[in-house]
């Protein structure tokens, strides 16, 4: 990938992916994927997709600050997408206000249709939402569709069954 970012020094995908490899790395890693990330913040042009990973991987490094500037840009750019609406729910959350989060994830569920990957890590999130906020029904619904979704994901089976066994449903959690 270093060899990539010194042929194509203006190519943010190298940089992007040297950012996920490095979250890898525990907390040493996530040092080195913000200052990644924050190299290519003025790379990534007006392309959407790279505008939104960046600002994904801000989230995901706790540069709340940076992530909110690029997210705004995004809003203001492209709309209330989905997936932009994604990063925006995400924020909510580190500021503490799950309940709104929780109203834009439910808002944009069936508009992420046309991204598997990404309706899965929304849903995950729902239920970890759901949780926080003691709704094990909700949750439990989350979960669901994530297994409708794939149902080969173990997480998304013990997060059933959590939830079943949390409403008293120990027979069917025990069948999962």
């Amino acid at each position: 990938i270093n060899k990539g970012i010194q042929q194509f020094p203006t190519d943010v995908r190298f940089l992007i992916f040297k950012a996920q490899l490095e979250f890898q790395d525990g907390k040493k890693g996530r040092e080195a994927a913000l200052s990644t990330i924050k190299f290519a913040i003025p790379l990534v042009g007006e392309n959407l997709k790279h505008q939104w990973y960046v600002a994904k991987l801000l989230l995901d490094a706790g540069d709340q600050t940076e992530a909110v500037k690029l997210v705004d840009s995004l809003r203001n750019k492209f709309g209330k997408t989905p997936v932009i609406e994604y990063l925006q729910s995400r924020i909510l959350k580190n500021d503490g206000k799950p309940g709104e989060a929780v109203s834009i994830l439910e808002r944009i569920k069936d508009g992420l249709s046309n991204e598997p990957k990404l309706a899965i890590e929304s849903d995950f999130f729902l239920a970890s939402l759901y949780q926080q906020l003691g709704n094990p029904e909700r949750q439990l619904a989350a979960y669901e569709r994530i297994i409708r979704q794939d149902a080969s994901i173990p997480e998304a089976q013990l997060g059933k069954a959590d939830c079943l066994a949390a409403l008293g449903k120990n027979k069917e959690a025990e069948a999962i």
